[in-house]
């Protein structure tokens, strides 16, 4: 699990795979792909909440994960212990 966060983008399950949208001001967007066709592309943004970006210039997957790559130098010894202990909590597999 700690890999998982040290090293984000090394293996990234499919349904955590963020994607990208460019939209006709060029600017881009990422988050979770809710909905993609001719017309519009919908993602989910890091509220969870969804974003319809219609004519998008492009769009595709990301080559790296939504989490970002150095987030454990953001974090203390003592604040990183309790995110892996919080995240043994969600999944007893581990």
């Amino acid at each position: 699990m700690a890999n998982a966060i040290l090293y984000p983008s090394k293996e990234i399950a499919p349904e955590w795979q963020g994607w990208y949208v460019q939209d006709s001001s060029g600017d881009v967007h990422q988050g979770m792909q809710i909905d993609v066709n001719l017309e519009y592309v919908e993602l989910m943004n890091s509220s969870g909440e969804f974003d319809k970006y219609t004519d998008p210039t492009s769009n595709g997957v990301m080559k790296e994960f939504l989490m970002p790559a150095n987030l454990h130098n953001e974090l203390t010894g003592v604040e990183f212990n309790d995110l892996i202990t919080y995240l043994k909590t969600l999944n007893s597999n581990y």
